[in-house]
């Protein structure tokens, strides 16, 4: 029977081998790690990805501030614009701010390319700046109105001198203190400029004196050796400079201010043409902003001014304690008063000068006054 022969076929199998069950078949169960392990396989993974992220942050971080790096130096290397800058004189101590605007970087700053000319003798500034030869130069409100009397366009931007250095002086003996004393006496007219020709006659005028009643006379530039020879009784000089050469010959003399008896006109100034206040008034604004700058910053740090200055100076100025002179008595005239600001104008101090030229019959058409400066570009 059926039930027989499988009985007899366990009966017949080896008794030492085990027999097989359905379960003992089946792949074993797979075996779960300890919860303990599996936790610190994720704190693992977890220290590498914020490991990962950091270094992420940091390449970011460093990448960001090379970009910005090589902006910057892009900024930097961008062409400068070139300037022409004219002296209306020699270089020295007087145009000190002109010079540290150079050595300290704020024309570059600026974005400018500042080349300082020196005068030289027969030089019209005032023309080669209309005419586009140089970009800015230093004149005076005397001159510039007398430039545009000629047709040239050139305009005033800034005023270096508030009140103007120009002044007369006398020996001693001569006992000349106000205009008054002028009268029967030898004025001298330096190099025959200017503003001889117009001061001397305002200040006479306002004390009743007729210009008939004076002589007048050109005499040299040499101010030591005119008042050694007598060559006048008086000569117009910049008492910011001319009085240290009296003062070192030993030579006493006198001063006669003429802000002090109501003639009182700007000095110095920063002048360029119409063009290029109309045409790029951007140049005009950096220029003339970069270089108050200069002259603030050597109004406050002199010492450091004047060895700055020292790398452009003639060998006529190569004395530091007459440099040291001109620096420190320049500052006083430079400084406005009433809360201006450093280089400001105003029509009543150009009027005055205008209504002095126009009354010493030096101007042949009526000229604006307005045109002939602005103080736009003085921030």
């Amino acid at each position: 029977m059926e039930n027989n022969n499988i009985n007899d076929e366990q009966s017949s199998a080896d008794p030492s081998q085990p027999v097989s069950t359905p379960q003992q078949d089946m792949a074993p169960p797979a075996v779960t790690a300890p919860p303990e392990q599996v936790s610190k396989k994720s704190h693992r993974r977890l220290i590498l990805l914020l490991l990962l992220l950091a270094v992420l942050a940091a390449g970011l971080v460093i990448g960001l501030a090379w970009h910005n790096k090589q902006n910057k130096k892009a900024v930097v290397e961008k062409p400068l614009t070139k300037v022409n800058m004219h002296m209306g004189w020699l270089h020295q101590a007087q145009f000190a701010g002109f010079y540290v605007a150079k050595e300290k970087g704020f024309y570059k700053a600026a974005g400018l390319d500042v080349n300082l000319k020196e005068f030289k003798d027969g030089e019209d500034i005032n023309k080669l700046i209309s005419d586009g030869t140089d970009d800015f130069g230093t004149s005076t409100p005397l001159e510039v109105l007398s430039a545009r009397d000629s047709g040239d366009k050139v305009k005033a931007v800034a005023a270096i001198y508030q009140t103007s250095p120009y002044c007369f002086i006398s020996l001693k003996s001569a006992n000349i203190s106000t205009p008054a004393d002028l009268k029967g006496k030898v004025l001298g007219y330096v190099g025959d400029n200017t503003e001889a020709k117009v001061t001397y006659p305002a200040l006479l005028s306002a004390y009743g004196i007729s210009t008939s009643e004076v002589t007048t006379k050109n005499i040299g530039f040499d101010i030591v050796q005119n008042f050694q020879t007598h060559a006048a009784d008086t000569a117009d000089v910049y008492r910011t400079d001319q009085t240290y050469l009296l003062d070192k010959a030993n030579i006493p003399y006198n001063i006669l201010k003429p802000e002090q008896f109501g003639f009182n006109i700007y000095g110095d100034v920063i002048v360029t043409s119409d063009k290029i206040v109309k045409n790029n008034p951007a140049l005009a604004a950096k220029f003339t902003q970069a270089t108050l700058k200069g002259m603030q910053y050597a109004i406050d740090h002199q010492d450091e001014a004047l060895t700055m200055t020292a790398k452009y100076e003639n060998q006529l100025y190569k004395d530091p304690a007459y440099e040291k002179y001109i620096l420190q008595n320049s500052v006083g005239l430079m400084k406005p008063t009433g809360g201006q600001k450093l280089g400001n104008m105003q029509f009543v101090v150009w009027n005055r000068a205008y209504e002095a030229i126009r009354s010493a019959n030096l101007l042949k058409t009526n000229i604006e006054v307005s045109d002939a400066y602005t103080s736009e570009f003085v921030k």
